[in-house]
């Protein structure tokens, strides 16, 4: 009779361990794009209300998959081929989509100093002057 207490709690501790045990057991898939989390979200924003054709989705994508390809993730960064890779997608789009890209850029800088401007690390880290370019 005394056994049927502690056998009730031990299966109650049990019971109430499995979450925790498979919680901690579960491990983060792993990555299926190349460089900084945010980029994948970035590049979307970048091309948020351009219009391309299915000829220019297939000629973007077998570019990234050629730059993957000669980059692997892990790799150095090699910052010429990354503007190499740039240059070659802006000259896959039209000039009213290269100015729509370029818009974009422009608004989500706003919306970066915007961010910067109003929260607390910039009053007690100000930015340098010196380091932000002066509009001309």
């Amino acid at each position: 009779m005394k056994r049927l207490p502690a056998l009730l709690l031990a299966s109650m501790c049990l019971l109430l361990a499995i979450p925790f045990a498979a919680g901690a057991q579960q491990t983060a898939s792993p990555s299926t794009h190349h460089g900084a989390p945010g980029r994948l979200q970035r590049a979307r924003r970048i091309f948020h209300n351009v219009r391309l054709s299915a000829t220019q989705r297939a000629q973007i994508r077998a570019s990234i998959k050629q730059f993957r390809a000669a980059h692997p993730q892990g790799s150095a960064p090699d910052p010429g081929a990354r503007k190499a890779l740039h240059a070659q997608i802006m000259g896959i789009l039209t000039p009213a989509q290269r100015a729509q890209v370029k818009a974009n850029r422009a608004r989500m800088r706003a919306q970066r100093r915007a961010w910067r401007s109003s929260h607390a690390i910039n009053r007690v880290f100000p930015p340098d002057p010196a380091a932000t370019p002066s509009p001309a």
